[in-house]
């Protein structure tokens, strides 16, 4: 097998019988990250990676390996690395290096990950496409196979391209409306949000401080499982961060589906109309759980068709909120200031020329939710039936263990298609309700289309049942290995 090819199992199981060494495989990945294809990278530290690897290579022989010891890990652009660039892929934050490091990327170094890169992204995670972002778009891997140019989805594109192309084995995204599982369904592997809470925000730069989760990208089930384990925990400097116990992800994951009860939304499954193949796709997965002994049954979820209207809404007035510290005095970059003659006159100019279209957007519908005679109207009763649709989901929680549908209403379509911008932000359509309602979903890969795009089924669970999600979603990886599909399919 390739060094290339080798999870974060394989790594570690590998480093520890001694068939390679951490500097080895850290040159292999770096080879392949250098060359950046896809434009998954926007900065790599040569250095400080071989250094880790070395370190790794010295606890290993004096029989100290960490538990991560080995791994190459990308890192989205949206948290902070002590002293490397971080810059949410934004001219606001052009040259920006900060002081300390967030929590999740801390608590990977201190298990023994290392460092592979800044992976691309749509600026400050606003995006479906990863084509917002001043280092230019990404492509999605798969377009080897397509024929023409496709997306990789967005917003943490960068980081599902460089685990889709096997410049890392895992790669950190954010997720704030499926930016870890549409992507991931996109580019063929595996994408998990854990519930909101269970993994630490800070050092995270903020988009929707209510909807950010930290995520996990890469190519099996149970590898994002064993990443899960090193970040998931209680942060006293997160005020959204819960103490509550951090499970053991491993121990369950293969007991099978037997007698598990599994939910099918009627509102996706019926009254939606999906894509031909998908339809195939997911079924083909539902036929796996039925035949291993899982329940099947259909569930009413009546405010989930809402979930993509109040997350729009409810995004936008937190994004506005959040961004408002950019305004080149406080933080951010300051624009040419030569016949600015007031202050209004410098945050306007500041921010128009340093803001990327996209997220100009999103301000300005936030800004318009705001006004006070929108507010009352769109802003809560946003809110409203917030709370109605979480309540929904644990209503069917008491009937079901998890439910499923795909994770994306369409696969990858290509960088040149005319894509209006309202089918694009549908695109999320799926991933929302999970976001909303501050559940865990997992995204796993379970076919291929016709002419060659990845298509993901979506897994979701009750607040903190990570095992339950992680349980199936390795019982249909048992059954539809696409990982050995993208070996073969996608060769570096």
């Amino acid at each position: 097998m390739k060094l290339c090819h080798l999870g974060v199992k394989e790594t570690i199981l590998g480093l520890k019988n001694k068939d390679f060494s951490a500097t080895e495989l850290a040159e292999n990945q770096l080879a392949i990250a250098q060359r950046n294809e896809h434009n998954a990278f926007v900065y790599l530290d040569i250095e400080k990676t071989m250094k880790q690897a070395k370190n790794t290579d010295e606890r290993i022989a004096n029989g100290k390996m960490l538990p991560l010891d080995g791994v190459l890990v990308g890192v989205k652009d949206l948290f902070c690395t002590k002293n490397i660039k971080t810059t949410a892929c934004s001219k606001t934050l052009e040259g920006f290096i900060p002081p300390y490091e967030s929590t999740t990327t801390q608590r990977l170094w201190n298990y023994g990950a290392i460092f592979a890169g800044k992976m691309n992204m749509d600026e400050f995670a606003m995006g479906s496409t990863t084509e917002h972002s001043i280092f230019g778009r990404t492509i999605n891997p798969w377009s080897k196979l397509t024929g023409i140019k496709i997306v990789p989805g967005g917003s943490s594109g960068g980081s599902a391209a460089a685990v889709s192309n096997f410049s890392v084995p895992v790669a950190l995204g954010s997720d704030t409306g499926g930016s870890v599982r549409q992507p991931s369904s996109l580019c063929g592997i595996v994408g998990l949000k854990p519930t909101y809470g269970r993994c630490s925000r800070w050092g995270m730069i903020a988009f929707g401080s209510s909807l950010d989760c930290p995520g996990i990208l890469s190519r099996s089930v149970e590898d994002v499982a064993i990443v899960l384990g090193a970040i998931a925990g209680f942060d006293h400097k997160d005020s959204t961060s819960f103490n509550v116990k951090i499970d053991d992800y491993l121990c369950n994951i293969d007991n099978g589906v037997k007698g598990l009860k599994i939910g099918m939304p009627k509102q996706y499954f019926q009254d939606m109309k999906l894509n031909a193949e998908i339809d195939t796709a997911i079924n083909k997965a539902i036929k796996i759980l039925s035949d291993n002994g899982a329940i099947i049954k259909e569930v009413s979820i009546p405010n989930i068709t809402n979930s993509l209207l109040i997350y729009y809404i409810t995004s936008a007035v937190e994004a506005i909120s959040n961004l408002a510290r950019y305004d080149g005095i406080r933080y951010g970059t300051i624009s040419d200031t030569k016949n600015i003659k007031s202050i209004d006159e410098l945050y306007t100019h500041t921010r128009t020329k340093n803001f990327g279209r996209e997220v100009r957007h999103r301000l300005l519908l936030g800004g318009m939710i705001l006004r006070s005679e929108l507010k009352t109207k769109k802003y809560k009763r946003a809110q409203a039936v917030r709370q109605i649709l979480a309540q929904d989901f644990h209503n069917v929680f008491k009937e079901v263990d998890c439910i499923i549908s795909p994770t994306a209403p369409t696969p990858a379509f290509g960088i040149a298609d005319q894509m209006d911008e309202l089918t694009i932000y549908q695109g999320d359509l799926l991933t929302t309700p999970a976001n909303m309602a501050c559940l865990p979903a997992i995204s796993i890969p379970v076919a291929l289309t016709k002419n060659n795009r990845p298509l993901g089924l979506q897994i979701m669970a009750k607040h903190f049942n990570e095992k339950i999600i992680l349980q199936v979603a390795k019982n249909i990886e048992n059954f539809i290995d696409f990982n050995k599909i993208s070996k073969k399919s996608l060769n570096p």
